[in-house]
């Protein structure tokens, strides 16, 4: 009996592509672990060491922040005000314990009001931005070519608005400039065309992917609340703690005058001083220094989460079966993974951003605390250490993604997303920058426009109920901005989330020289081919072997085994096949 199915001959392959798909083989299918990333429950454990560090961190936040509100004085936040610290019988009375507690001035009294009957605004202007953020996202889902044009001229009309409104008040300098950056930022787009389209088909491609995911959403929602509550809870331990102490004098009696209900210096009696200041008991330094650490790694590990879940589902999408319209569980399933199996993993990579952005923040602390040459030289070290800085990131990212798809540790990830990029002479920094800056202008000039509105009505609603808002109008603007800002931020990361996602499994595609989404490759194809500067030896190998690198592959014989995905192999010399 014939065999069901005969393979046509092999076309000839070189000695270069035969030791690619043997390297390919000792690595490992990419594209299986990818595929059976959901279904496989033996993932060993990674990075464990990491993951039991944080957790021990974190409780040990935790215990302070206990202990402090255990052992604080209930009026320590009273003692601890400026108020209290000024009057010289907090600090000097002969039985230790003087007018400790301070009497609500009218003006506290109108503030605890105005807070009071201003705390549902405050719910209500989030709630609007969160609703802003998701609204967004939806139509980003549904229409990206729409949203990609009409974030770009709403950033024109919002800055001419704005410039009108200030030339209408006198602010001629100001409307000039505003007037001038939107007719700027329109010439440029409409110069830049073909790159506006390629950014709206690149955000498409994402955008298919969270489509047809639509859980990625609530799951990033969710991690997003977790960061959140992380950095509230840990602050609230931090002040706990800090609430451990006593009120001693500012200095020895010897170096200090009272004089007309004042303290001063003894040697300068022009300049009053604090009589008392709260001093922390010994161990509250040691943990103020060390909570915000734990709470920056805290909140990253939920970020780290986030895009690991959104790369292994990515993943799982991108090389499903062609016809697949079904992905029920592939989220939560990585949820799982990412808590149990990777979470060391996550934390490590955690650790390492925040140790870039401590090495960040001393950089620009050293910056602003220099004078003269060395000021020069500071910036010249912040310069070179944020672009360090911004290449850790991304390629942390990068191999979040590759622990997501196949399960292995940080280190062996990094490496193996590393040498994926550069075989196939893709960028290792990030995909495009583009994509980036439309969607962080669009964030900005959104929560500008919104939080105007905000201010508006908020005026309108007091004017009518004839209460007097002057002075809280900067307030309310300003809440409003920063609100919808960082929700914003946070939804259209998201999306940028998905393109590195779906930029990884296409730099998959490129190494195995297969085509599995033939309309996502192809925009993926043309975005490398407009942002990649090759060396003169990578164009002559790239030549050479063109359907092993990544460019654009060239159609050639057909492998036909059943079940096997579509792959492609390489003309002869002549073109014919």
């Amino acid at each position: 009996m014939p065999p069901a199915f005969a393979p046509e001959p092999l076309i000839p392959c070189d000695d270069d592509d035969r030791a690619s798909f043997l390297r390919a083989d000792a690595l490992g299918d990419a594209r299986s672990s990818a595929r059976d990333g959901a279904r496989d429950e033996s993932r060993a454990p990674r990075d464990v060491a990491f993951g039991r560090a944080l957790v021990a961190c974190v409780a040990l936040v935790l215990i302070g922040g206990v202990v402090g509100v255990s052992n604080a004085p209930r009026d320590a936040l009273d003692l601890m005000s400026s108020d209290a610290l000024k009057r010289y019988g907090s600090c000097h009375a002969s039985d230790g314990t003087a007018v400790r507690r301070r009497m609500l001035s009218s003006d506290d009294e109108e503030n605890e009001q105005f807070a009071a009957s201003e705390t549902p605004a405050a719910i209500a202007v989030s709630i609007g931005a969160i609703a802003l953020g998701l609204m967004t996202i939806h139509l980003f889902k549904n229409h990206p070519r729409m949203m990609t044009w009409g974030m770009i001229w709403a950033e024109c009309g919002i800055c001419v608005t704005v410039g009108v409104i200030l030339l209408g008040n006198g602010a001629v300098a100001g409307g000039g400039i505003f007037i001038a950056l939107a007719g700027l930022w329109a010439f440029w787009m409409t110069r830049t065309k073909d790159r506006v389209e390629l950014v709206a088909k690149l955000l498409a491609a994402a955008s298919t992917a969270l489509k047809d995911n639509p859980h990625l959403v609530t799951v990033s929602t969710f991690a997003g609340l977790g960061l959140c509550s992380s950095l509230l809870v840990a602050g609230a331990c931090v002040l706990f703690a800090s609430m451990n102490g006593a009120v001693v004098a500012t200095g020895a009696p010897d170096e200090m005058i009272y004089r007309d209900g004042a303290c001063y210096w003894a040697d300068d009696l022009t300049n009053p001083i604090r009589c008392c200041t709260w001093e922390l008991d010994t161990w509250v330094p040691p943990f103020l220094a060390f909570a915000p650490l734990v709470a920056a790694w805290t909140a990253l590990t939920f970020a780290q989460a986030r895009n690991f879940v959104i790369g292994g589902t990515v993943s799982k999408w991108y090389f499903a079966p062609v016809g697949t319209t079904s992905f029920v569980g592939t989220t939560s399933t990585f949820i799982g993974h990412a808590w149990r199996n990777s979470f060391g993993s996550l934390a490590f990579g955690a650790l390492v951003l925040t140790a870039v952005s401590v090495m960040r923040q001393i950089n620009e602390r050293a910056r602003r605390r220099s004078e003269g040459f060395m000021a020069v030289l500071a910036c010249i070290v912040t310069t070179i250490m944020d672009c360090i800085g911004e290449i850790i990131e991304a390629l942390t990212t990068f191999a979040t993604i590759q622990c997501a798809i196949s399960g292995e540790d940080l280190c062996t990830s990094g490496r193996e997303v590393t040498r994926l990029l550069n075989d196939n002479f893709l960028s290792a920094v990030r995909v495009w920058w583009l994509p980036e800056m439309v969607l962080n202008l669009a964030a900005v000039f959104l929560s500008l426009a919104y939080s105007s509105i905000v201010t508006w009505m908020s005026r309108l609603t007091m004017s009518i109920a004839n209460v007097d808002v002057s002075g809280y109008g900067g307030v309310v603007f300003l809440s409003a901005f920063i609100s919808s800002w960082i929700v914003l931020s946070f939804f259209f990361n998201i999306l940028l989330s998905c393109v590195d996602a779906v930029f990884i499994c296409y730099a998959i595609d490129k190494d195995r020289n297969t085509l599995t989404k033939p309309d996502i490759v192809a925009v993926y194809d043309e975005v490398t081919d407009k942002t990649r500067v090759l060396p003169v030896d990578a164009v002559v190998t790239q030549t050479q072997r063109t359907t092993q690198q990544g460019t654009p592959s060239q159609p050639g014989r057909v492998f036909t085994q059943p079940g096997a995905n579509i792959v492609y192999g390489r003309p002869s010399d002549n073109g014919n096949l």
